[in-house]
């Protein structure tokens, strides 16, 4: 055996084992991450479509896409929905947390409960509610009809539908943040507010002074996961109301796949998708700052 093979199996032997585990976990994220992402770039600098490659054209598609109304549409369309949906999910995922934190019975099994939305996938959900949104027949429709309560077409006009879409939204993600907000709400010293039960302050101020500043860093994390996943919602708005009626529940995310698989313009679908990796990442940015500067 050569002296160079000898040297070569001495390093081999000298690398970590764990580290060869980690080879397949590498490779994976280098194939369906790292690779699409390099090659949508690559795209949006060219005129490619389903039928040719097309030429290079520079900074050309980012320009048509930013010049695009629908594109400025969209954009509105998401940040409505993005803002209602978060906004609503903290405010509720709060509520349940406090409500499952002071539950002494039954708690394992109403967290079994709680955690179904999360285990369906947003596909099946987008399907189940799209057919309980139904105007005739419909389940939502048919428990009006019962209490003699006027039946309403849900999806039909821009702003029920709107809603309707953050409804789903918030019926399958809110148990992430509850989850979230429970772990920090059972971490908090019971002695803080026995204390504050001494002082005299009422269960409003302990709330507000003990509760929510204590619980502050763990808000502004699920804020950001909220906005990080609904910007990139598709399944539901494709299932529930595929963008309709007209353009009203468009957001970029369904926007971005109509430009490439209706109109076959990938390179400006890739142009877009990658300004809104840039939007996410500089929201990202802020909020862990706010985050970094809260838990100092």
């Amino acid at each position: 055996m050569s002296h160079a093979m000898l040297k070569n199996k001495n390093l081999l032997s000298r690398i970590p084992l764990y580290f060869w585990f980690l080879i397949p976990a590498f490779l994976i994220i280098l194939f369906f991450l790292v690779y699409p992402m390099v090659y949508q770039i690559y795209l949006s600098f060219f005129s490619t479509t389903f039928y040719s490659k097309g030429s290079f054209v520079g900074l050309n598609n980012y320009i048509q896409v930013l010049k695009d109304k629908i594109t400025h549409d969209s954009f509105k369309v998401t940040v409505s929905f993005v803002a209602l949906s978060t906004l609503f999910e903290i405010a509720w995922g709060l509520v349940l947390a406090i409500v499952f934190n002071t539950i002494t019975k039954g708690k394992k099994f109403l967290r079994g409960i709680l955690i179904v939305p999360l285990m369906l996938t947003p596909v099946a959900v987008g399907s189940m509610w799209n057919l309980m949104f139904f105007p005739e027949g419909g389940v939502i429709n048919t428990v009006f009809k019962a209490f003699s309560i006027s039946q309403q077409t849900w999806l039909s006009s821009p702003i029920s539908a709107l809603f309707s879409l953050v409804l789903v939204e918030i019926w399958q993600y809110t148990p992430f943040t509850t989850l979230v907000l429970l772990a920090g709400l059972q971490s908090i010293p019971r002695e803080l507010y026995e204390a504050s039960n001494i002082d005299g302050a009422s269960k409003f101020q302990s709330f507000r002074f003990i509760t929510i500043p204590l619980l502050k860093s763990l808000i502004f994390l699920a804020i950001l996961f909220n906005i990080m996943r609904q910007f990139k919602a598709f399944d539901i708005v494709y299932t529930v109301t595929k963008g309709g009626p007209g353009r009203a529940t468009s957001v970029i995310s369904f926007y971005i796949y109509q430009r490439a698989f209706r109109f076959y313009n990938i390179s400006e679908a890739a142009a877009l998708s990658f300004i809104v990796l840039i939007i996410v990442l500089i929201i990202s940015n802020v909020f862990l700052k706010i985050f970094q500067s809260t838990t100092e």
